[in-house]
């Protein structure tokens, strides 16, 4: 999983330059697709320059990535607990997800200690 301490234009350049890489394209290549010039990608890439709103959509779609895998690439993870989990949520009505995102908070809580982890245990059942 990337860093999320890493300041944001690092991570962007590390996972498009990730996407980039499994498609076994060369940076002149998406250049050329994207219509972002090569420079402008390896600065990107390298983390020493944010990309703007218009150079990122350029790259994304011509990579075919979504900005979820730049943002939140704990999802695009090949993680099969993870894939499970979205596949039985995905055909729980809104109360048993509402029910289910209560837990994975109470949860989270727990893991880091937070106070009154108990209540959340109760706050959990009386919510829903």
């Amino acid at each position: 999983m990337e860093e999320l301490h890493d300041p944001v234009s690092k991570r962007v350049g590390r996972v498009l330059r990730k996407i980039r890489e499994e498609q076994g394209l060369t940076r002149a290549q998406l250049s050329e697709k994207s219509t972002v010039s090569e420079r402008q990608i390896s600065a990107i890439e390298l983390g020493e320059k944010g990309p703007s709103l218009n150079s990122l959509e350029l790259l994304l779609r011509s990579l075919g990535a979504s900005a979820d895998q730049l943002f939140y690439p704990e999802l695009s993870e090949n993680d099969p607990t993870l894939a499970e989990i979205l596949h039985l949520a995905g055909v729980c009505n809104a109360q048993q997800k509402r029910m289910i995102v209560a837990f994975i908070q109470m949860l989270q809580a727990e893991e880091y200690g937070e106070k009154n982890s108990n209540l959340r245990w109760e706050c959990c059942y009386i919510a829903l």
